[in-house]
């Protein structure tokens, strides 16, 4: 039947109780006896065909049996019957956003918030879609919203965790999460709380974490996936490429998990095997950046540069400022003995910066600001000795202190933004280079760590993957550093790759000397390390990254 079509009347049969059968519909609804409640719909509008109530319940029902032009029709009409139905507005909205109509849901979320701007489950609603269009600022407001309206909504928790993680905001997603465990056992909250802990460094929290995920759901393959990942940053290979094999058996082409496998496949030098599941990958995902990456790495180990330059170029044209496909350039540019290429997407000269910043508001001098900077971070309790998977080496590292209230973080975060935005200022666009193509308008910080290293300590060589623009500011350095040190003690490098690329060349390098007070700005796909010292003393910085303003990290794990 169509939306409002009649029965026959039935003049002797006795008045209906609308209210009573609407409700009694909307129980057989909750308990998914579909037909029923359709049929008891039907009924009311037999007598009452313009009752929006009904007509709002029979698109629900079409919506939960999966014929979505019907729902629409059934909710527009009650719509049409009654404009201030905010549940027929939600209910619309919702099915919109389930059909991919992004900007007709959101005018129909409005519309009900117009009617009602405190209906949490509309708010709750348009937060999922915000999320999935990754306006992660505008879900944020919804979500905390619900969680004041609703404090024992669980999923709103749980999406504001992952809100927060997007947002670079590891410890308040923590929080969140842990308040919607705290509502009920939930295999994914808990794998989400497991993923934001790695974040900030726990790797043990997130261990147990995903480990009580399993223990609530055996059949859940991303936590047995993610508890891979966390196993391989805590040096437990064989047990890592254990958990990815266990993710597979429950699906067979879970990509992420084929990815993982293989790469732990080729740190584990099993080249063959590496090489079949990232191929698998990219058999079902052809254009997945994170196959073509490991498989690119892969073939630059086994020496097959020009098909690794084929891999990059491919994800490249996806993507053209993924930085570790850049990265990866620059290796097999190396290797290749093109120097020519290679300099022109480094730039060392004129795409690292070194700044000598004034200091920050409320400080006279920058003697007192590192002071307090030192003690801060000293003291911090997230300082890990060797924090793994980190590229600190005979060192500590901190936790993510972007959200750190201790002062004087937040002055040094201001200090870093501001240094940050006069660097892009001075930068001019530059369409044939993929790092000054398109510049940003502003920058966010996303993450902020310090780093104290002891006598003999460094850092591998790494990049930053999720950053645009990297850094690192010197609050102490060892006297036994020095400009003149023709052994560069201490150094940032930039230029070399990670030793288990194999690399047979030895390309052009860029060098800096730190100095107290000094910043070295620098485009995130840069390889760099430092080189050990062997003074007693320690040499203390802060690490960061930014975003481009309008980006967003990813959620996937």
């Amino acid at each position: 039947f169509a939306p409002g079509q009649s029965f026959s009347s039935r003049s002797t049969a006795a008045p209906l109780d609308v209210t009573t059968i609407l409700q009694q519909a909307t129980r057989l609804l909750q308990t998914r006896r579909w037909a029923h409640a359709e049929d008891l719909c039907r009924q009311v509008l037999t007598v009452q065909p313009q009752n929006s109530n009904a007509l709002n319940l029979m698109g629900l029902i079409f919506r939960e049996i999966g014929d979505r032009a019907k729902a629409r029709t059934w909710l527009e009409q009650a719509i049409q019957v009654d404009p201030n139905l905010l549940e027929a507005r939600s209910n619309l909205g919702t099915l919109l956003r389930e059909m991919d109509l992004g900007s007709e849901a959101e005018a129909q979320f409005e519309a009900a918030l117009q009617i009602d701007p405190d209906h949490a489950l509309t708010l709750y609603n348009l937060g999922v879609l915000y999320q999935q269009q990754l306006r992660l600022q505008q879900a944020l407001t919804c979500y905390q919203r619900v969680s004041e309206l609703q404090p024992q909504m669980a999923d709103a928790h749980n999406n504001l965790g992952t809100v927060l993680r997007g947002l670079g905001r590891p410890q308040a997603a923590v929080e969140s999460y842990q308040r919607a465990l705290a509502l009920g056992e939930d295999p994914k909250a808990i794998t989400n709380l497991g993923n934001a802990l790695r974040k900030l460094g726990d790797l043990e929290g997130a261990k147990a974490a995903y480990e009580q995920a399993l223990i609530w759901d055996p059949g859940f393959s991303l936590a047995y996936n993610n508890l891979g990942n966390t196993l391989r940053d805590l040096g437990q290979l064989s047990m890592a490429i254990h958990r990815y094999r266990q993710a597979l058996q429950l699906r067979p082409r879970y990509v992420t998990a084929l990815i993982h496998l293989g790469s732990a496949l080729v740190e584990a030098e099993e080249w063959e095997a590496a090489a079949e599941q990232l191929q698998l990958a990219l058999t079902y995902q052809p254009d997945s950046l994170r196959a073509l990456i490991a498989l690119a790495e892969l073939q630059i180990t086994q020496g097959d540069l020009q098909v690794a330059l084929e891999t990059c170029q491919r994800g490249l044209d996806q993507d053209p400022e993924n930085r570790l496909l850049l990265a990866l350039k620059t290796v097999i540019y190396g290797e290749r003995g093109d120097a020519s290429a290679r300099q022109d997407l480094v730039r060392f000269e004129s795409l690292i910066q070194v700044r000598q910043p004034d200091p920050p508001s409320g400080y006279q001098d920058l003697n007192t600001f590192h002071r307090e900077l030192i003690l801060a971070l000293q003291d911090h309790p997230t300082l890990v000795w060797e924090r793994l998977p980190q590229s600190t080496r005979s060192g500590s590292q901190t936790g993510n202190l972007v959200e750190d209230p201790t002062k004087p973080l937040p002055a040094l975060r201001q200090m870093i933004t501001e240094q940050a935005q006069q660097m892009l200022q001075s930068l001019a666009v530059d369409p044939g280079h993929p790092f000054l193509q398109t510049l940003p308008e502003e920058l966010r910080l996303t993450d902020l760590w310090g780093v104290v290293i002891k006598t003999g300590g460094h850092q591998v060589p790494h990049l930053h993957p999720s950053a645009w623009l990297s850094g690192v500011y010197y609050l102490a350095i060892p006297e036994t550093l020095s400009p003149e040190d023709p052994d560069h003690q201490g150094w940032i490098e930039f230029g070399q790759a990670p030793e288990r690329f194999r690399c047979q060349s030895t390309p052009e390098t860029h060098r800096i000397c730190p100095e107290i007070g000094k910043m070295i700005l620098f485009p995130s796909y840069l390889y760099h390390h430092t080189i050990p010292h062997a003074g007693d003393q320690e040499r203390i910085s802060i690490a960061f990254d930014l975003v481009k303003g309008n980006a967003h990290s990813s959620l996937d794990p």
